[in-house]
Order: structure tokens, then sequence, then C-alpha cells
């Protein structure tokens, strides 16, 4: 590449400016005081340079038990309607901790528990040797069958959704070559 001689000393008059300008960022306070008014001007500094920044994750649980619970009202509905067919009526309740059904015919009680209790998945930890279900379906009597979910799995997902979001940030971050 040529470049024109005035051309040449735009670029270095450029680079000298802007390096007399940076230099006030560059040097201690006590010296800083000492420079002409018209140097003593410092760059602001942004978040990620005045220290970092902190983020708070916070997870909301009874979304978290909303959504959950919304999906079991659709797996036990779907689970019933298998043939043969067990029927229920006034729909699925939702309650706060699960889901209710009212059988219309509690002799179908053990074939609908057996259904429902197929829903349940059992995890746990491989250190400690718990084991946690995450449903648990009861005979509540009068042909109403109780479908709870367990504090523990509730726990569990909410520590799994912190885990997943953490690292959805985690790779985000890393795209932009932050450390």
């Amino acid at each position: 590449m040529h470049f024109t001689r005035l051309r040449t000393l735009i670029i270095l008059a450029i680079t000298l400016a802007t390096m007399i300008f940076a230099v006030p960022n560059l040097i201690a306070d006590a010296t800083y005081r000492t420079l002409p008014a018209w140097l003593q001007h410092r760059m602001a500094l942004g978040l990620d340079l005045q220290g970092g920044s902190h983020i708070l994750l916070e997870v909301d649980t009874a979304s978290v038990r909303r959504d959950w619970v919304n999906v079991l009202r659709g797996d036990v509905q779907r689970v019933l309607a298998t043939a043969p067919r067990v029927g229920y009526t006034g729909g699925i309740q939702i309650q706060p901790q699960g889901v209710q059904i009212r059988l219309t015919n509690p002799a179908e009680m053990q074939t609908a528990l057996t259904r429902i209790r197929t829903l349940a998945t059992t995890s746990g930890n491989v250190l400690t040797g718990q084991q946690v279900t995450d449903i648990t379906a009861r005979d509540a009597g009068d042909g109403v069958i109780q479908v709870t979910l367990s504090d523990a799995a509730l726990r569990d997902r909410v520590t799994s959704a912190v885990a997943r979001s953490i690292e959805v940030i985690t790779n985000r971050i890393d795209q932009l070559g932050t450390t």
C-alpha cells in the first residue's frame, strides 16, 4: 500500500493524539494531578473494567411446581385414556402439590393406580445412595386418587434448572472471549 505524505502525516497525528489522551489512564493519581488541565480527562471505565459484574440467578419454584403439575395432569389424563379406559368424573383436579382424580367406578382403583404409578420416575444420588421418586399415587378413599409431587424431586428439578441456566450463561460469556 502506498500513502501520500499528507495522508501519512494525518495518520501519525491521529495516532499521537490518541496516545496523548490515553496516557492519563495509565498513570498514578499523584502524577495525574500534575498534568496540564487539558490532559486531565480519564476514560470512564465500563462495568466489566471496574471489577466485573455480578449475576443473581433465582429460580421461581412456584412456577416450576405449577408447570410440573400441569404436565402431570396431562400425563395422568393420557395414561387413564389408554385401553381399557378408566373412567373418572369432574376432570382431573389440580391441587397445589399434585392432582386429584375421582373415579366413576371405585372397582377400577387398582388398575388406575397401577397405570398412574408408571409415570413415576426414580432419581438419586450415586454417592449417598438416596433414591427419590418424583410422584406418589395413593387411594384417598371414596374412589379418589391423590397424586402428589415429591419435595425432594422438586428440589432436584430446581437444582437442575439452575445448573442449566448457569451453563447457558457460561456458554454465552465464553463466546465473547471473556473469562
